[in-house]
């Protein structure tokens, strides 16, 4: 850290918690936390000034207690600390932060060594009746300081929060993600209005911003025109593939201007997606302004080594070989992208990678499954990822993966596993010993719909059965009555479904015969009267007679079996 002038340690889409619940990605869950934590270590060991955060901290607007924990643990150990906040705020924090918080290395509660200043995304945005961000909740535990929340009914007034260092001077812009279609609307109306600082020429005027940079599915985004001509820098997130892989910023001419803005886009540090954009490094980078008019910014990108590698190709299986030399090329092709994708000084956490391999076939393999081979890779510690490893592309028209193809995915790793545990369900063939196959499957409905916890799951599960497999044993503990009981039941239900049919025809006739001589004599008779009810079941009390009756002495203990057996 030199006196003369401002480091900034820059990072984004961080998404803590992202695989948090699910079953599928269990060995995944850590890799947020482990890269937030080294991006975290990089600001203490340089000694930074502040961090500036590009938006989408945390993967829910609504994160776990566990997430807020481990978050909170992580900050704590980074942003606090015995040194003294080396620059000062010239603007007034009460247009930019909570009048009742206010900066959290003001507070003379609590000591800040490195002050974060931080925007939401489109991941950790307000919302709820109050507008309640997770970054509200860690603004007022005083670990960040959280800047860019607006109310989009209104016009939006962006100020700058004033910082000044021995002379060097920077106006920190922040504006929290708004929908694209909004944003779009209200920068076209004008209702969007960027205040700049002071003597602007003095100082070196920073934005961050969390939109899409480029059309995607939706055709808004946040365009170039809109920056006012007075920003130097633009700390871009919500774009999870980075533009500064070679140590330099982008540089991008104003269309308006013609002045030339530096944007810093450094994308995620943990894969949220297996894309060609998210394959690369995983970055964070040191950001310094030094006094005007001189060249004042300058940039120094850091790879991390905590970010878990993803490995993206694709093959085409020919027409006319056996389906045994079609699952020997792509397990072949699989072992060879998992080999050798890190160097030996990663960390061991992180060393088995993601693969995404696209199976290009033509239709006659269109029932093919190579799942199973990723499944066995996985078990070899060759990928992390056998649930989504293999995506299929079947060839039409002689053309692969073009406008033609048709893309499906293999089965999925739990439906491949129930097949092999539990078939189709019956008892033929199913695997399963003491857990009934249909007890498993209803099980594994509820905790992929709840997106409940698996060892809670599989505890439920063995319990229901245990408790059951008991309360017979202690029926059969019972002796002759219990038998006697179950085959009393057996022979109801077997003389009932006899007997079903004959009550049926003998309440027919009794009905046209009542009908018959209701009518008889008279062309345009009055509607008959219908029999009373206390005939009616006196006749159905005649019929149920006949039917043999259960004969014991404990009721309860017959009405026990006749749950089980249902």
């Amino acid at each position: 850290m030199v006196a003369d002038e401002f480091t900034f340690l820059v990072t984004t889409d961080n998404h803590l918690g992202i695989y948090e619940g699910s079953a599928l990605y269990q060995d995944q869950l850590d890799d947020s936390f482990l890269a937030f934590e080294e991006v975290m270590g990089i600001a203490k060991d340089r000694q930074v000034d502040a961090i500036l955060h590009g938006g989408d901290m945390f993967h829910q607007s609504s994160p776990s207690k566990e997430t807020f924990s481990r978050v909170a643990d992580i900050l704590s150990r980074s942003v606090f600390g015995p040194r003294k906040v080396t620059f000062d705020v010239e603007s007034d924090p009460s247009d930019h932060f909570d009048a009742v918080d206010g900066l959290n290395f003001q507070d003379p509660n609590h000591s800040v060594s490195i002050p974060m200043f931080a925007i939401h995304g489109n991941h950790d945005y307000p919302n709820g009746v109050d507008q309640v961000s997770a970054l509200d909740i860690m603004a007022r535990g005083r670990w960040l300081n959280y800047m860019g929340k607006v109310n989009p009914v209104d016009t939006i007034h962006v100020k700058p929060v004033l910082l000044s260092k021995n002379g060097v001077k920077v106006a920190l812009y922040g504006l929290g993600w708004l929908h694209e279609r909004k944003l779009h609307e209200l920068l076209s109306t004008g209702k969007v209005v960027f205040h700049a600082p002071p003597d602007a020429d003095e100082y070196t005027s920073i934005l961050m911003v969390h939109q899409n940079r480029r059309a995607r599915k939706v055709r808004w985004f946040l365009d170039i025109t809109f920056i006012p001509h007075f920003i130097d820098v633009i700390i871009w997130g919500h774009e999870h593939d980075p533009t500064c892989t070679e140590g330099l910023p982008e540089r991008v001419v104003h269309p308006v201007t013609n002045k030339t803005i530096l944007i810093l886009q450094l994308g995620s540090t943990v894969a949220t997606s297996l894309t060609e954009g998210e394959a690369g490094p995983k970055l964070t980078a040191l950001l310094t302004v030094a006094a005007r008019p001189h060249p004042c910014v300058k940039l120094s990108v850091i790879t991390l080594h905590n970010y878990r590698p993803i490995v993206i190709r694709q093959i085409a299986i020919p027409t006319g070989i056996s389906d045994d030399a079609a699952s020997a090329m792509v397990r072949d092709k699989l072992q060879l992208m998992g080999a050798g994708t890190r160097g030996a000084d990663v960390n061991p956490a992180f060393r088995v990678p993601l693969l995404r391999l696209k199976v290009t076939h033509d239709g006659a393999r269109l029932a093919s499954n190579y799942s199973p081979i990723a499944v066995e890779l996985a078990a070899e510690g060759v990928l992390l990822n056998p649930h989504n490893a293999i995506v299929k592309s079947t060839k039409r028209d002689g053309v692969a993966g073009g406008a033609g193809a048709m893309v499906t995915e293999d089965p999925k790793l739990e439906n491949l596993v129930l097949d092999r545990l539990v078939g189709d369900g019956s008892a033929g063939q199913s695997a399963m010993a003491i857990i009934p196959a249909t007890v498993l499957m209803e099980q594994l409905e509820t905790f992929i719909s709840a997106r409940g916890n698996l060892a809670e799951m599989v505890i439920q599960a063995v319990k229901g059965v245990t408790d059951g497999l008991a309360d017979r044993m202690l029926g059969l503990a019972g002796g002759d009555r219990a038998i006697v009981a179950k085959e009393n039941v057996m022979e109801a239900d077997k003389a009932g479904l006899d007997a079903r049919p004959k009550r049926s025809e003998e309440v027919k006739a009794d009905v046209k015969e009542v009908k018959v001589s209701a009518t008889a004599g008279k062309r345009k008779a009055p509607r008959a009267t219908p029999v009373p009810r206390a005939k009616r079941a006196a006749v159905r009390a005649s019929k149920a007679a006949a039917l043999p009756m259960l004969v014991d002495e404990d009721e309860e203990e017959a009405d026990d079996w006749d749950k089980m057996l249902l």
